[in-house]
Protein backbone atom coordinates (compact mmCIF):
# COMPACT_ATOMS: atom_id res chain seq x y z
CA UNK A 1 0.00 0.00 0.00
CA UNK A 2 2.82 2.40 0.88
CA UNK A 3 4.60 1.53 -2.35
CA UNK A 4 1.41 2.20 -4.34
CA UNK A 5 0.91 5.56 -2.59
CA UNK A 6 4.49 6.67 -3.20
CA UNK A 7 4.22 5.68 -6.87
CA UNK A 8 1.44 8.25 -7.39
CA UNK A 9 2.25 11.80 -8.45
CA UNK A 10 0.76 14.75 -6.54
CA UNK A 11 -2.43 15.05 -8.66
CA UNK A 12 -3.10 11.32 -8.40
CA UNK A 13 -2.66 11.52 -4.61
CA UNK A 14 -5.19 14.39 -4.52
CA UNK A 15 -7.63 12.29 -6.53
CA UNK A 16 -7.11 9.33 -4.17
CA UNK A 17 -7.58 11.51 -1.06
CA UNK A 18 -10.86 12.85 -2.50
CA UNK A 19 -12.15 9.47 -3.72
CA UNK A 20 -11.37 7.26 -0.71
CA UNK A 21 -13.47 8.97 2.01
CA UNK A 22 -16.26 9.78 -0.44
CA UNK A 23 -16.59 6.17 -1.54
CA UNK A 24 -16.38 5.00 2.07
CA UNK A 25 -19.12 7.38 3.25
CA UNK A 26 -21.31 6.58 0.23
CA UNK A 27 -20.88 2.84 0.89
CA UNK A 28 -21.73 3.20 4.59
CA UNK A 29 -24.75 5.36 3.74
CA UNK A 30 -25.98 2.85 1.14
CA UNK A 31 -25.56 -0.09 3.52
CA UNK A 32 -27.43 1.89 6.19
CA UNK A 33 -30.31 2.54 3.80
CA UNK A 34 -30.48 -1.13 2.85
CA UNK A 35 -30.87 -2.05 6.53
CA UNK A 36 -33.35 0.76 7.22
CA UNK A 37 -31.02 3.12 9.03
CA UNK A 38 -30.83 6.86 8.34
CA UNK A 39 -34.56 7.45 7.85
CA UNK A 40 -34.17 11.21 7.98
CA UNK A 41 -31.99 12.43 5.19
CA UNK A 42 -31.34 15.82 3.75
CA UNK A 43 -32.25 14.70 0.24
CA UNK A 44 -35.99 14.59 0.94
CA UNK A 45 -36.85 17.39 3.29
CA UNK A 46 -40.60 17.80 3.03
CA UNK A 47 -43.48 17.75 5.48
CA UNK A 48 -46.73 15.96 4.93
CA UNK A 49 -49.71 17.18 6.95
CA UNK A 50 -51.52 14.57 9.01
CA UNK A 51 -55.04 15.93 8.57
CA UNK A 52 -57.58 14.00 6.55
CA UNK A 53 -58.23 16.77 4.06
CA UNK A 54 -54.55 17.46 3.53
CA UNK A 55 -54.88 17.80 -0.27
CA UNK A 56 -51.29 16.72 -0.86
CA UNK A 57 -51.54 15.81 -4.51
CA UNK A 58 -47.80 15.81 -4.91
CA UNK A 59 -44.77 15.73 -2.73
CA UNK A 60 -41.83 18.04 -3.26
CA UNK A 61 -40.10 16.33 -6.14
CA UNK A 62 -37.96 19.26 -7.25
CA UNK A 63 -34.47 18.67 -8.63
CA UNK A 64 -31.94 19.12 -5.81
CA UNK A 65 -28.42 19.01 -7.25
CA UNK A 66 -26.48 19.81 -4.12
CA UNK A 67 -27.72 17.17 -1.73
CA UNK A 68 -25.47 15.05 0.48
CA UNK A 69 -25.74 12.08 -1.87
CA UNK A 70 -25.19 14.30 -4.91
CA UNK A 71 -22.01 15.82 -3.53
CA UNK A 72 -20.74 12.40 -2.46
CA UNK A 73 -21.46 11.04 -5.95
CA UNK A 74 -19.57 13.98 -7.48
CA UNK A 75 -16.52 13.68 -5.24
CA UNK A 76 -16.28 9.89 -5.46
CA UNK A 77 -16.69 9.88 -9.26
CA UNK A 78 -14.35 12.85 -9.68
CA UNK A 79 -11.65 11.27 -7.53
CA UNK A 80 -11.90 7.72 -8.86
CA UNK A 81 -12.19 8.68 -12.53
CA UNK A 82 -9.39 11.24 -12.13
CA UNK A 83 -7.13 8.58 -10.64
CA UNK A 84 -7.94 6.07 -13.38
CA UNK A 85 -7.62 8.58 -16.24
CA UNK A 86 -4.37 9.99 -14.85
CA UNK A 87 -2.84 6.52 -14.51
CA UNK A 88 -3.77 5.75 -18.12
CA UNK A 89 -1.30 8.41 -19.23
CA UNK A 90 -3.63 11.29 -20.16
CA UNK A 91 -2.30 14.84 -19.78
CA UNK A 92 -3.15 16.54 -16.45
CA UNK A 93 -5.46 19.20 -17.94
CA UNK A 94 -7.52 16.62 -19.87
CA UNK A 95 -7.62 14.45 -16.74
CA UNK A 96 -9.01 17.35 -14.69
CA UNK A 97 -11.58 18.26 -17.35
CA UNK A 98 -12.78 14.67 -17.88
CA UNK A 99 -12.94 13.82 -14.18
CA UNK A 100 -14.85 17.05 -13.44
CA UNK A 101 -17.26 16.31 -16.30
CA UNK A 102 -17.82 12.75 -15.07
CA UNK A 103 -18.33 14.05 -11.52
CA UNK A 104 -21.02 16.48 -12.72
CA UNK A 105 -22.70 13.71 -14.71
CA UNK A 106 -22.83 11.62 -11.51
CA UNK A 107 -24.18 14.62 -9.54
CA UNK A 108 -26.97 15.20 -12.07
CA UNK A 109 -27.75 11.48 -12.35
CA UNK A 110 -28.13 11.17 -8.56
CA UNK A 111 -30.31 14.30 -8.46
CA UNK A 112 -32.64 12.86 -11.11
CA UNK A 113 -32.66 9.47 -9.38
CA UNK A 114 -33.64 11.04 -6.05
CA UNK A 115 -36.31 13.16 -7.78
CA UNK A 116 -37.73 10.03 -9.40
CA UNK A 117 -37.68 8.07 -6.11
CA UNK A 118 -39.41 10.91 -4.24
CA UNK A 119 -42.09 11.05 -6.93
CA UNK A 120 -42.85 7.37 -6.23
CA UNK A 121 -43.66 8.09 -2.59
CA UNK A 122 -47.28 8.38 -1.50
CA UNK A 123 -48.35 10.28 1.57
CA UNK A 124 -51.23 7.92 2.34
CA UNK A 125 -53.45 10.81 3.37
CA UNK A 126 -57.10 10.62 2.47
CA UNK A 127 -57.92 13.16 -0.21
CA UNK A 128 -61.52 14.10 0.43
CA UNK A 129 -61.94 15.91 -2.88
CA UNK A 130 -62.06 12.46 -4.47
CA UNK A 131 -65.47 12.03 -2.84
CA UNK A 132 -67.06 14.51 -5.26
CA UNK A 133 -69.52 12.72 -7.52
CA UNK A 134 -69.20 9.45 -5.61
CA UNK A 135 -72.13 7.43 -4.35
CA UNK A 136 -72.49 6.96 -0.59
CA UNK A 137 -74.88 5.18 1.74
CA UNK A 138 -76.63 7.10 4.52
CA UNK A 139 -75.62 5.77 7.93
CA UNK A 140 -77.55 8.25 10.10
CA UNK A 141 -80.58 10.10 8.73
CA UNK A 142 -79.72 13.43 7.12
CA UNK A 143 -82.21 16.19 8.08
CA UNK A 144 -83.89 18.12 5.25
CA UNK A 145 -83.00 21.62 4.03
CA UNK A 146 -79.58 21.84 5.67
CA UNK A 147 -81.14 21.80 9.17
CA UNK A 148 -78.72 19.33 10.69
CA UNK A 149 -76.08 16.73 9.98
CA UNK A 150 -76.33 13.05 9.33
CA UNK A 151 -73.67 10.51 8.49
CA UNK A 152 -72.73 8.72 5.29
CA UNK A 153 -70.38 5.86 4.47
CA UNK A 154 -68.46 5.80 1.22
CA UNK A 155 -65.34 4.28 -0.24
CA UNK A 156 -62.51 6.68 -1.08
CA UNK A 157 -59.06 5.48 -2.11
CA UNK A 158 -60.10 1.90 -1.40
CA UNK A 159 -61.06 2.74 2.20
CA UNK A 160 -64.49 2.68 3.77
CA UNK A 161 -64.90 6.10 5.38
CA UNK A 162 -67.57 7.85 7.40
CA UNK A 163 -68.33 11.56 7.03
CA UNK A 164 -70.85 14.03 8.36
CA UNK A 165 -73.27 15.09 5.66
CA UNK A 166 -75.95 17.69 4.98
CA UNK A 167 -78.47 18.00 2.18
CA UNK A 168 -80.33 20.79 0.44
CA UNK A 169 -83.19 18.40 -0.42
CA UNK A 170 -86.62 19.33 0.96
CA UNK A 171 -87.07 15.87 2.50
CA UNK A 172 -84.87 14.10 5.03
CA UNK A 173 -82.78 11.27 3.62
CA UNK A 174 -83.29 8.08 5.67
CA UNK A 175 -80.72 5.53 6.80
CA UNK A 176 -79.78 3.10 4.04
CA UNK A 177 -80.60 5.49 1.19
CA UNK A 178 -78.14 5.95 -1.65
CA UNK A 179 -76.86 9.51 -2.15
CA UNK A 180 -74.41 11.31 -4.40
CA UNK A 181 -71.79 13.77 -3.08
CA UNK A 182 -72.24 17.19 -4.71
CA UNK A 183 -69.97 19.44 -2.63
CA UNK A 184 -67.55 19.49 0.29
CA UNK A 185 -67.86 22.09 3.04
CA UNK A 186 -65.40 23.15 5.74
CA UNK A 187 -64.42 20.51 8.27
CA UNK A 188 -64.94 17.80 5.63
CA UNK A 189 -68.74 17.92 5.74
CA UNK A 190 -70.25 16.50 2.58
CA UNK A 191 -73.22 17.97 0.76
CA UNK A 192 -75.28 15.15 -0.72
CA UNK A 193 -78.43 14.62 -2.74
CA UNK A 194 -80.63 11.56 -3.02
CA UNK A 195 -79.94 9.30 -6.03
Amino acid sequence: MVNWWSSLDFLEQVFAVIAAPSILILTIQTIGLIFGLGGSDSDSDFDVPDDVGGHTDHLDAGLKLFSVRGILAFTSTFGLSGLIISQSGMPKLITLILSTLLGFIALIAIAYLIKWLISLQHSGNLQIKRALGETAEVYLTIPASNKGKGKVNLIIQERLTEFSAVTNDLEAIPTGASVRVTDILENNILVVEKN
